[in-house]
């Protein structure tokens, strides 16, 4: 690692025009939460030949979206890389001819756009993008504006998880993954936002329902959901029904049931009333032909039953404009 007085003196030779972004160059900076090693490739913006370590941060600070950068030798030439996400030298190293890329420094600007929808508008790229909350940082997958904070592709991922996991997110934002009740909290805690729900049956259909007025509330009140209002689509709505409940998990029975819905019939984590009519968080058990009912990732109004188990979901969500 290049000594801090070297990262300084890289500062004072940026042209004013740089500097006034507000850069801040950091080595090595913390992995970013939700982020899979193996899967940095899909957060490269660019690889660019560079004079320098300076024109490599140039090329960062000119790219939209840029936050991270590396700068080394392959095959005999100089050669810059960006990404969209912070990443470790770990992350970023990939075997070559040449060795691998080295140093990885953070350029984070002032005003880092804070959302999927603003990091559109700038970038007009869907991607994993970092997303500069109030009080976290987090990596995100990111479509035409709309954030992701949960997608269930295959059941490669275990969702019958604790309050703490859910808390804080889990999974692989390249793929399966929940991005954290904190996170969803602080991306709707002021401003109105949107949701949309996607779901998938073993015969390919995929409907969509679209709700206003979505946002979870804090910790301090067990990340409750607020009544949210159908707006419509094709999947029809199984969500209204559970507008006011708080977030429930195996550890933590915060439902209306008398018992815990989590962990009984739910086997999952949601905002449970008694129980439910959607459970996208409940178990992942494939195309299930057993002709006994059985609890699983499911969305009533999809098939007007609490018994079909969907191939895949997502949610996501994303401010409203005027």
């Amino acid at each position: 690692m290049l000594p801090t007085k070297f990262l300084l003196l890289w500062i004072t030779l940026l042209p004013r025009s740089l500097l006034s972004h507000g850069l801040v160059f950091i080595s090595n900076p913390v992995q970013s939460q939700l982020f899979a090693s193996e899967s940095y490739q899909e957060t490269i913006l660019f690889e660019k030949p560079a004079r320098s370590l300076l024109d490599c941060a140039r090329l960062c600070v000119l790219t939209p979206c840029c936050v991270t950068f590396n700068f080394t030798v392959m095959t005999s030439q100089l050669m810059c890389r960006g990404h969209s996400v912070n990443v470790t030298s770990e992350e970023a190293g990939v075997t070559n001819a040449a060795g691998k890329f080295g140093l990885v420094t953070r350029l984070q600007t002032v005003q880092q756009p804070p959302t999927c929808r603003a990091l559109y508008d700038l970038c007009q790229e869907d991607r994993i993008y970092q997303l500069h909350l109030s009080h976290t940082n987090v990596s995100a997958s990111c479509e035409a504006g709309w954030t992701v904070f949960h997608r269930r592709l295959n059941g490669q991922i275990e969702f019958f998880r604790n309050w703490a996991n859910y808390s804080n997110g889990f999974g692989d934002v390249t793929g399966e993954y929940w991005l954290g009740l904190d996170a969803v909290h602080q991306m709707t805690s002021s401003g109105s936002h949107e949701l949309s729900v996607d779901a998938e049956d073993w015969e390919g259909n995929t409907n969509t329902a679209i709700f206003s007025n979505f946002s979870v509330s804090s910790q301090d009140t067990n990340y409750t959901l607020n009544k949210v209002v159908f707006e419509g689509g094709e999947l029809g709505d199984s969500l209204t029904y559970h507008g006011g409940a708080q977030f429930t998990t195996y550890d933590a029975d915060n439902d209306l049931h008398g018992t815990n819905c989590a962990a009984g019939g739910g086997h999952g984590a949601w905002w449970y009333k008694s129980c439910f009519r959607s459970n996208l968080n409940g178990r992942y058990l494939g195309q299930v032909t057993n002709s006994t009912p059985v609890h699983c990732m499911s969305w009533y109004t999809f098939k007007v039953t609490h018994y079909y188990c969907l191939k895949a979901a997502q949610m996501k969500t994303r401010p409203m404009y005027d």
